[in-house]
Formats: C-alpha cells, sequence, structure tokens
C-alpha cells in the first residue's frame, strides 16, 4: 500500500524525479486475498473469496475511492515518471507475471524470482546492483551534462 501512496504523494510534488516501487501491491482486491492465503489466521481465512470481493468493494465505497485509485497498473499507465517495479513470480501481493506488461519507456520491471513478499523488503547485492544500474540511466536526464562526465569519471 506505501506504493500507492509514494505515487499519489509523487504527483503532487515537482522535485521528484522517480520511483522505485519495491514489491508494490497490484491492487487492492489482490492484497487482501494474498494476504488471507497467505498470512491471515483465524475467522479470515474462513471466509469465501466472494465475501472478501464483497467487504473491499464496501470499503472502497464507504470512503469513496475507486478501485482504480489503488490500481498500480492503472496508475503507471498514466504516470509521467521513470519507475522501476521490482516484484517476484513468488510474491502473491505483487506478482511479477501480472505487472511484467507494464515494461515500458518510463517503467522498467525486475522479477526478483523466488523470493516471497517479505524477503522483497530486505535488500541484497541483487537487488542493490538492479536498483544501481537503474539510477545511473536515470542520471542523464537530471543532470548537467559536465557533471556527468565528472560522474562517469569517479565511477570505477
Amino acid at each position: 500500500m506505501g506504493a500507492m501512496a509514494a505515487m499519489h504523494l509523487a504527483w503532487e510534488r515537482e522535485d521528484v524525479a522517480g520511483l522505485i516501487l519495491q514489491a508494490p501491491m497490484v491492487d487492492l482486491e489482490t492484497a487482501v486475498l494474498a494476504y488471507q492465503h497467505s498470512y491471515a489466521s483465524g475467522w479470515m481465512r474462513l471466509l469465501p473469496r466472494g465475501e472478501l470481493k464483497r467487504g473491499i468493494a464496501a470499503a472502497l465505497e464507504r470512503v469513496n475511492l475507486d478501485e482504480k485509485q489503488l490500481d498500480l497498473r492503472e496508475l503507471l499507465s498514466h504516470s509521467p515518471l521513470p519507475t522501476l517495479v521490482l516484484a517476484s513470480d513468488s510474491d502473491p501481493f505483487s506478482p511479477y507475471e501480472r505487472l511484467r506488461t507494464l515494461q515500458g519507456d518510463r517503467v522498467q520491471v525486475a522479477n526478483l524470482g523466488g523470493q516471497g513478499h517479505m524477503q522483497m523488503w530486505t535488500m541484497d547485492p541483487g537487488k542493490h546492483r538492479i536498483v544501481s544500474e537503474w539510477m545511473r540511466r536515470q542520471l542523464p536526464k537530471f543532470m548537467p551534462p559536465q557533471l556527468q562526465v565528472e560522474t562517469d569519471r569517479a565511477t570505477p
């Protein structure tokens, strides 16, 4: 849910040049159903999916939100910001298969295969490399040419 808040906030600010979304939920329904399957205990596991879906719709209506406001694919399709999405084929909250279709000029989707939602939160050398390379590719868009040359010389 943090990715949704970050995206909405980034659109309101002029000092945000790009986004890195680590294990973002695809949409609220996917997140609630993944939570029920992965982490919920007791009564929530017993609720039929149809009841959960009706509850999600009622909750959104109650706070006057459209489900598209909490749909990462919808939000990214309208975002002008360069964005790196870290997803995983093993994360039911942020499934790579559902997010890879976002790949395009402004959006890069990286599959951190085999990592569940909790493992996605931690940084490791593989994630660091993906993030560093993406950030390095973004630099020319935001730095004057004279600083780019100095940065290139300083980087091993």
